[in-house]
């Protein structure tokens, strides 16, 4: 349960991850204290930990509550003397403990790196050795935080997807230690790492890169960067960082006294500082419309729901009265019958044939039905033309509550028949035939290259309940998850397009 509430979390879907950690906590309650020192339940523990730990940090952003399982799983493993999981949630102890104090000065980075050499394991080298780096960097051990960075640089792992920001990082160091050109070989490091596709993190690196030239006065170079930067965030419609850039010209200039420009880019930052506060505030007053009007819904419920209650009393009194009386009257009925014997007789007797009656009338009834499905089967050809033409033209699939009752009273017969027919016409169950439709409208949807509807919005547009039975079928038809397809179709548009 902790893995799946892992791969939820990666694939945003924190309804699903939140399931599933529940779940797990339920069992973790379960177990009983002599059974917690198994291998089993250990390694079950950690795994159910770290997925607590990334849920509270990248969905409910609770780094308090983050911390907590990390402090149980990190007590557990000192305790134990496992010393690779003790480095683990040792470094996410020191993270989660930065972003709530915001000091980078980790009393217990060398004690982990220590621990990170006796393992020799090159990845928590790497890992270890960067937070003494940043450690000695803040307290301006910069000789130090010097030989860390050189550690760090060469465990980095081959292929690090963070290796742009991480070369940065130590450029600004060595431009605080006066080791300029260090700094300048690191930030273009830093440059020839960076992602081909324009993110945060590449941007941060031109304008870093930049601010240091500017600083050393290549202000060529600088305007160069500054100018690269400020087209990539154009590009991407990044609102903080083409502040930044606009910033950073506009200080240039002053500098170079190209007081023309400089005025111009100043104009452009002032402007581009009073949209995002006019964004910032546009969006509060949003959330508090969404707000107030959920309030609205929430009283309208709560009032529905008193109705209702209000209805249910009044029933139930009903109910209570009806019933008493029904009690009072069978109470008169028997005394009734015992003071007229003799009318319970000829009751009796008629009572019989009443009987005898409703049983001649039930065998009727009883072989009629025969004749009935005889001829209905008959017309099987018609009734799965009738649903199935409900089905392309008014698509009923995509009723998430649609029944074999419902399907058959749309058509004017019964569940018997209209389940006979399907069967003979298709060899499918009803739920199969309806989910086969719904299954070919989801990989039309997620066909489209341009379409970046949610997948929870696809599978109840199309009438699924549940992601699992979506997710099942869709696998089952295509042979691929509904992720997969929706990357492979925008991967085959983009190769045609390199191609044209």
């Amino acid at each position: 349960m902790s893995h799946a509430a892992q791969s939820y979390i990666k694939t945003d879907w924190s309804e699903k991850a939140k399931e599933y950690l529940d779940s797990a906590a339920a069992v973790h309650a379960d177990i009983l204290p002599e059974e917690r020192n198994s291998e089993l339940y250990i390694e079950g523990f950690y795994t159910y930990s770290n997925a607590q730990v990334l849920y509270y940090v990248y969905d409910s952003v609770d780094y308090h509550k983050a911390l907590t399982y990390v402090s149980e799983a990190l007590e557990l493993a000192d305790s134990r003397g496992d010393i690779r999981q003790s480095v683990i949630f040792g470094l996410n102890h020191v993270i989660l403990n930065t972003m709530l104090q915001e000091s980078f000065a980790y009393e217990g980075a060398e004690d982990l790196y220590a621990k990170a050499v006796e393992l020799k394991d090159s990845k928590l080298l790497f890992n270890t050795a960067q937070i003494c780096a940043w450690r000695f960097n803040y307290l301006g051990d910069y000789a130090r935080a010097k030989s860390y960075i050189e550690i760090s640089i060469a465990n980095m792992p081959e292929g690090y997807m963070d290796a742009s920001t991480v070369y940065a990082d130590y450029a600004k160091t060595f431009h605080r230690m006066g080791l300029n050109d260090c700094a300048g070989y690191y930030y273009e490091q830093a440059l020839k790492h960076s992602s081909k596709k324009t993110s945060s993190s590449t941007l941060l690196v031109y304008l870093s890169y930049a601010q240091f030239l500017s600083d050393v006065h290549e202000e060529a170079r600088a305007e160069q960067l500054y100018k690269q930067g400020l087209a990539l965030a154009d590009s991407v419609q990044t609102d903080w960082n083409r502040k930044e850039f606009y910033a950073g010209l506009y200080k240039l200039y002053q500098r170079q006294k190209r007081y023309a420009e400089s005025v111009n880019y100043m104009e452009k930052y002032i402007q581009e500082a009073d949209s995002a506060v006019k964004r910032r505030q546009k969006k509060e007053i949003t959330e508090l419309r969404i707000k107030y009007e959920t309030a609205v819904k929430e009283k309208i419920i709560a009032k529905n729901e008193q109705q209702i209650a209000q209805q249910n009393r009044k029933f139930s009194l009903i109910l209570s009265v009806t019933l008493l009386l029904l009690v009072v009257l069978i109470f008169l009925v028997v005394l009734y019958l015992q003071k007229r014997a003799s009318y319970f007789t000829l009751f009796k007797l008629y009572s019989e044939v009443l009987a005898e009656r409703k049983q001649t009338q039930h065998k009727e009834l009883k072989s009629e039905p025969t004749a009935r499905t005889v001829q209905n089967l008959g017309n099987a050809n018609g009734l799965f033309e009738n649903i199935d033409k409900k089905m392309k033209e008014e698509r009923i699939y995509r009723d998430a509550g649609l029944t074999l009752e419902k399907a058959a009273e749309l058509i004017g017969t019964n569940r018997t028949y209209l389940s006979a027919s399907i069967k003979q016409q298709t060899g499918l169950s009803f739920s199969y035939y309806v989910n086969s439709y719904r299954i070919q409208e989801a990989i039309e949807l997620l066909s489209g290259p341009e379409n970046d509807i949610l997948l929870k919005a696809v599978l109840a547009d199309v009438g699924f309940k549940s992601p699992t039975t979506f997710y099942k079928l869709f696998q089952a038809t295509t042979g691929q998850t509904p992720q997969k397809w929706r990357e492979n179709i925008r991967q085959e548009c983009l190769e045609r397009h390199s191609s044209d």
